[in-house]
């Protein structure tokens, strides 16, 4: 007589028929025990929890989306947050922020840890202008000195001798230089700027970037020259005699707008960029020497020229000025404070026009750099449909870019009629793919401070802008400027030409520039960025990681062989398949490589643990660990997949009313939930939400309640094709209150079994239960099925065959 006793009274399949657990979870030394089904909390049909907020004073609350109403439901109840503006794909948890990413972009709510209240930021707000202002336009003045001839001149008719051209153009240029001089000694612009400037939120990190606006002198600075009178010496013409020369220079202000406190979002300072002086004329190229006035009264006209390709090169610097290129300036923003407020900007420490112009000519001749943040870095937005914060590193994936509305005409305008009422309609229009344009509007109004002159220089900062159209409607007319755009490395530009700089006056019938807005969404699934936990939506770096879609990102559990120590690493989940991400300690660089080829299709099929990342493609179940997937089971068919910390286990759903468990042992059983729907999951790495359409549960969930548990074993124990018999089976187990049903079956290969022998038992049992066959009869395969319930503080502990 042989006694088996069975080597696990746990399944290690997620699926085999002929072992199945319902109820019983594994605990030390693998003895079962009852799991009753959990208590479920109720909800409004139609929600479903999409975050996890973890309270000492309150314990586990949800964030519960409806359609786009958000509200938070703890142990105190349910309370309405906010509505969102678009339909929900992702969130990110920082800690004291929860960004909710939405169709139409971002959406936060402000979380505070030591109070838990909740405050909603909302969407990205269309921020204040700041206004760039020129005032005080004068003159600086200085003189040409005089210019003996070395060449010999009877005739007023030239030209130059090469020596006096020089020493003429030198005096020149001596003269442009102390002017240029004397001017930023005074506080002054002698030539245009461009300037710009950064909203900065607490952590330093940039949350709004304006256009560059091209602030000059009214009228702009053209051809600069100075008249030279020419003495005689006898007969001929000798030398020429001191004379004034000027140049236009200006005062430069910052003008900062009286705004509510929430119209800044998280900004709190600003930074401004403004760029070393841009000469309109070339003080290093040969000048003009041109014969004027008569005979009796001869003149000698120098000229320098303009800058050659002056536009084109200014426009250039978009994208090939460097931030340590400019000077920058920090003004504290001072919302409570509900006044406007007017910074006076230096102008730096130039040295001469000379030297700009060298500067200039630098900046220009460099190659711009491709930027894959251009069209997701502030001003723009995006969405994103993946989302993964670890520790100060926020990451995004499957990403929309959202195109910035165009900036405001307050923000082009250098000087304005400041007791003057306006409205004004600013229009981009944008080139896709697909070639239906995308077209963003900005309508503007104020009771004073009307543009008067704007921005000769107008872009967009998308380089596949190609219009810009704006229109000002003031107490004396209507005008419009329609600019096409010229596209660079990450912007599109155009200088305005015209006679006005706000373009041209409209008759009084004419059709008004309507504030169309049309979009076209340009989704990059690949696409992932990488961004600062304090500054989520202000990305630092871009990686196009795969060629199929993004469905979740995870931090990886790092391996401590292969992996280099400076860099953060990642899991990417995608129809693409699975890829490791390497991101730089300082975020700047990414890089990703395939690890696994098999996609993974929804986020609801990956699960972090603290093992690994858990993810389900095709059925078979995998666990990425270091630079490797594993697979754990070839056959699970579940819906969703998630982790829970509280018990080491991962849940997986299971068809109706039903999850089927993977203890931390490697075992597989089926837990049975209330009600008759299906289940879906949330989870934040330790707490784990299921939910159907009415009711909640947050699992592990103990009660003490009994369990209606089942237990059945399919076994063969045929030796050599002969069957064997079985004589007696033992189940040990102890229970303070049980009632059971306790059977063996035979069968021969075919799915109709035979009861061989069954005991019901019930009450409290302290011994083993004891099931003789009376009758033994040979079988190649016998079942032993255990059905009824169990009280809390059950085990069952062993299984014995005696044949």
């Amino acid at each position: 007589m042989t006694r088996t006793l069975l080597p696990s009274l746990s399944c290690r399949r997620y699926s085999d028929t002929g072992f199945i657990v319902r109820n019983l979870a594994p605990g030390v030394d693998g003895a079962l025990s009852p799991q009753p089904v959990p208590e479920s909390s109720h909800m409004l049909p139609g929600t479903r929890p999409v975050a996890i907020k973890h309270s000492p004073r309150l314990g586990t609350r949800l964030f519960m989306l409806s359609g786009r109403n958000l509200s938070v439901t703890d142990s105190s109840g349910s309370v309405p947050v906010g509505t969102m503006h678009g339909d929900f794909l992702s969130v990110a948890d920082t800690g004291s922020r929860l960004v909710f990413m939405t169709s139409e972009g971002p959406w936060t709510v402000d979380y505070d840890l030591a109070t838990d209240n909740v405050s909603v930021r909302g969407n990205t707000p269309l921020y204040p202008s700041i206004a760039f202002h020129a005032s005080a336009v004068t003159a600086s003045e200085s003189t040409v000195r005089p210019v003996t001839f070395k060449g010999t001149y009877t005739h007023w008719t030239g030209p130059l001798d090469p020596l006096d051209a020089d020493a003429l153009t030198g005096e020149m240029r001596g003269a442009v230089d102390r002017c240029f001089a004397a001017a930023l000694a005074e506080g002054r612009y002698p030539a245009p700027v461009l300037v710009w400037y950064h909203l900065l939120d607490a952590a330093g990190s940039v949350v709004h970037r304006s256009s560059p606006v091209l602030v000059e002198p009214e009228p702009a600075a053209g051809r600069l020259s100075c008249e030279l009178p020419v003495s005689r010496s006898g007969s001929a013409y000798a030398a020429t005699s001191p004379s004034a020369l000027s140049l236009p220079s200006f005062t430069l202000n910052v003008v900062v707008p009286a705004a509510e406190a929430s119209a800044w979002g998280d900004a709190v300072t600003v930074k401004v960029f403004r760029s070393r002086p841009l000469p309109g004329v070339d003080v290093t190229a040969p000048f003009a020497a041109t014969f004027a006035g008569t005979s009796s009264s001869p003149v000698l006209r120098l000229s320098v020229p303009p800058f050659r390709r002056y536009d084109s090169v200014v426009t250039g610097l978009l994208d090939t000025l460097r931030e340590e290129d400019c000077d920058t300036f920090v003004i504290n923003l001072d919302p409570g404070s509900g006044a406007a407020r007017r910074v006076a900007l230096p102008p730096g420490n130039a040295t001469s026009m000379t030297a700009a112009v060298a500067d200039m000519r630098t900046a220009a001749r460099r190659i711009p750099l491709t930027d894959m943040l251009a069209g997701v870095a502030p001003p723009h937005s995006f969405s994103a449909a993946a989302s993964c914060v670890d520790g100060d590193m926020t990451v995004w994936g499957d990403i929309t870019p959202l195109s910035a509305l165009p900036q405001s005409v307050s923000a082009w305008a250098t000087a304005v009629a400041a007791a003057e009422p306006w409205s004004a309609v600013v229009r981009v229009t944008i080139a896709t793919d697909t070639g239906e344009p995308e077209i963003l509007s900005l309508e503007e109004s104020g009771a004073e401070n009307a543009p008067v002159q704007l921005s000769r220089l107008i872009s967009y900062p998308h380089p596949s802008a190609r219009l810009i159209e704006i229109e000002i409607t003031r107490p004396s007319g209507v005008t419009r400027l329609s600019l096409p755009l010229t596209p660079y490395g990450s912007v599109a530009a155009a200088m305005n030409r015209g006679t006005s700089s706000t373009g041209d006056t409209l008759s009084a019938g004419a059709t008004p520039l309507m504030p169309v807005t049309r979009r076209r969404r340009r989704r990059q699934r690949g696409l992932m960025l990488t961004a600062l936990s304090s500054s989520p939506l202000t990305p630092l770096s871009a990686l196009t990681a795969t060629s199929g879609t993004i469905v979740a990102v995870t931090p990886a559990s790092r391996s401590s062989s292969a992996w280099d120590f400076a860099r953060r690493h990642l899991y990417l989940f995608g129809s693409g398949g699975i890829h490791a991400v390497a991101v730089s300690s300082a975020m700047k660089s990414v890089s990703a490589h395939l690890i696994d080829s098999r996609a993974v299709t929804a986020a609801a099929h990956v699960a972090r643990s603290p093992d690994g990342v858990y993810a389900l493609s095709a059925g078979n179940l995998l666990l990425v660990k270091g630079s490797r997937a594993e697979l754990v089971d070839d056959r699970v068919t579940a819906g969703g997949i998630g982790w829970s910390g509280a018990d080491g286990s991962l849940y997986c759903t299971s068809g109706v009313a039903a999850v089927t468990v993977r203890s931390p042992d490697g075992s597989w059983h089926t837990r049975e939930l209330p009600g008759t729907s299906e289940y879906a999951m949330t989870g934040d790495g330790n707490r784990l939400v299921v939910y159907s359409g009415s009711r909640f549960i947050t699992l592990p969930s103990a009660r003490a309640d009994s369990a209606a548990v089942y237990w059945k074993r399919r076994l063969m124990l045929a030796r050599g094709g002969v069957p064997q018999a079985i004589r007696c089976v033992e189940v040990h187990m102890s229970s303070p209150a049980a009632r059971l049903t306790i059977g063996l079956y035979g069968d021969n290969g075919s799915a109709v079994t035979r009861l061989i022998t069954s005991v019901d038992v019930e009450g409290e049992i302290t011994a083993p239960v004891v099931l003789p066959v009376i009758f033994p009869c040979p079988f190649i395969y016998f079942s032993l099925k255990i059905e009824g319930s169990l009280a809390p503080g059950s085990l069952i502990t062993a299984v014995k065959l005696i044949h």
